[in-house]
């Protein structure tokens, strides 16, 4: 597991850390403000285990002191911190669904093939409404695609 602690801001009385790889962690974050609020010079600790932020709030001249103490509860790194892009949260979140797919079809569906589903019902809708050249012509290759795809893994 990866806990790697970065400081994503700093200001006189207050710095906030990120621990991305710790999100939903609810006892490690208890565990992380009960190990923080008890340094000196903290006058409050605040964690968000859904975001796997935390914020401290200390004596104002006490700043490298508590950056120093905060080291020895928490992986503090000095690597600056980059967010995950919209592009692999979203990669990651239908891996997920996929996932969740193929549990609950024990095997027997993947996103895919459901996409491939809705692709081709909707290309049918509009070769129904008349539509038949572009949009369904379209959602078929699309559908088709999907087909092409998966056989290539």
């Amino acid at each position: 597991m990866n806990d790697k602690a970065y400081l994503v801001h700093k200001a006189p009385g207050r710095l906030r850390l990120r621990l991305p790889e710790m999100r939903g962690q609810i006892p490690f974050f208890r565990d992380v403000v009960t190990r923080i609020s008890s340094l000196e010079d903290i006058e409050a600790v605040r964690a968000n285990p859904d975001t796997g932020g935390v914020l401290i709030l200390h004596r104002r001249d006490a700043q490298q002191a508590v950056l120093d103490r905060v080291a020895s509860v928490v992986n503090l790194t000095e690597e600056e911190y980059v967010p995950p892009s919209t592009f692999s949260r979203a990669v990651t979140g239908l891996g997920k669904l996929d996932e969740v797919i193929a549990r609950e079809t024990r095997g027997g569906s993947s996103l895919s093939s459901v996409i491939f589903l809705v692709l081709v019902g909707m290309a049918l809708a509009q070769i129904g409404r008349g539509q038949v050249m572009a949009p369904a012509a379209s959602l078929l290759w699309y559908a088709l695609d999907l087909t092409r795809v998966k056989r290539t893994r």
